[in-house]
């Protein structure tokens, strides 16, 4: 079993290589990197996670805000002040028929069956190769409730999926990627055992180092060959002795491998669909 293929990114050097004129592109970047975010979320995103997550200052963020919001891609809660897309973008974009809303529309169901399998809770994280997003969850009240849907983070070491999307990243990503990371000694060091285990059985296993009593594990979703997103189980020691650990870890596994076949089988019928379209 090999490690997770790595997510194309663009390095520093590669950005600082592209004219800008008057920092456009870095701009045009970051905004597109905030639609992505918001996007992503089921729930409108907050300014502060927003600047938290794609690690900008609030005025870069507010300045970034204020041009979509003027521009109709996104609109603003006029109660909570939390930002979500807006029409003029999913008009040009056709945003329903994204990779994220075909991983929630594809792997709800799987993650139901999932959870009533274990009766753990069981979540699906998108990655963009920047950041995590929680798009989907099948809760079980006596299992732990995990991250709420809409979460969105940067740090990568306190949890299995994070092990798997920090893999993906190139050498550049994963020094900026460093600044999240308590101990990165330490960390680079606890990566080389989950990569092992991951290579072994197909997923990752978190006992209990980031919470107490607390198990999770994690298999990647693939589209494409990349990494785009990793099922997620987790419950409490009890939930999750060391007798189910390996049962459990492979029903994760077959239900990323089901994910990313529907992925592969709603892009094949996309392309199908678009070749008997053309020959009409």
């Amino acid at each position: 079993m090999s490690m997770p293929a790595r997510h194309p990114r663009t390095t520093k050097a590669a950005r600082a290589a592209v004219p800008a004129a008057g920092g456009g592109v870095p701009a045009l970047e970051r905004g597109l990197r905030i639609l992505e975010m918001v996007g992503a979320t089921e729930q409108p995103v907050s300014f502060t996670d927003i600047a938290r997550a794609l690690r900008l200052s609030n005025t870069s963020t507010a300045r970034l805000l204020r041009v979509l919001l003027e521009h109709g891609m996104i609109v603003k809660h006029d109660v909570t002040g939390h930002y979500l897309l807006g029409a003029r973008l999913k008009e040009l974009t056709g945003i329903r028929s994204s990779v994220i809303n075909q991983l929630r529309h594809q792997g709800q169901a799987l993650l139901e069956g999932l959870s009533q399998a274990t009766n753990t809770t069981a979540l699906l994280v998108y990655w963009n190769g920047e950041v995590c997003i929680a798009i989907a969850k099948s809760i079980v009240e006596s299992s732990i409730t995990m991250q709420s849907v809409g979460t969105v983070s940067a740090t990568l070491s306190r949890t299995p999926w994070g092990w798997l999307f920090y893999q993906t990243l190139t050498p550049a990503g994963r020094e900026t990627h460093r600044q999240f990371i308590t101990h990165p000694e330490r960390f680079q060091t606890q990566l080389r055992a989950h990569q092992r285990f991951f290579e072994t059985h197909g997923y990752a296993y978190d006992d209990c180092t980031d919470e107490p009593l607390v198990r999770r594990l994690a298999a990647p979703v693939y589209r494409d060959g990349e990494v785009i997103a990793c099922v997620c189980l987790g419950g409490n020691v009890a939930l999750m002795p060391d007798k189910k650990i390996a049962e459990y870890g492979a029903q994760v596994v077959a239900c990323a491998q089901a994910l990313s076949a529907r992925l592969a089988a709603g892009a094949a019928s996309a392309d199908h669909m678009a070749n008997v379209a053309l020959t009409q």
